[in-house]
């Protein structure tokens, strides 16, 4: 099952590599259709990621374990990242 896996993964990464150097409509589909996925799943992974990252560190906060000081920071910080990111957007280069 790895060898399959591994083998859709490079397929795929080369497929869009051909996509950008060679013009050819189909491979061009392709590459921004596999593109499209790869952004979709990337922001799937992120929010679990996130998600996880919260619940757990809110977990060690309320039962008050050892340096849970630094779980409270690190959510802290992702609240006010996250909201400069909201106010100022992307293209912002403060």
């Amino acid at each position: 099952m790895r060898i399959f896996t591994a083998a859709i993964a490079m397929a795929s990464g080369l497929i869009v590599l051909l996509g950008y150097f060679y013009p050819i409509e189909m491979l061009t589909q392709l590459r921004i259709m596999l593109t499209d996925w790869a952004i979709i799943i990337a922001a799937m992974a992120m929010l679990i990621g996130i998600a996880n990252l919260v619940f757990t560190q809110m977990d060690r906060i309320r039962g008050r374990q050892k340096n849970s000081v630094y779980g409270a920071l690190l959510v802290i910080s992702l609240v006010i990242t996250f909201g400069l990111g909201l106010v100022f957007g992307p293209e912002n280069q403060v």
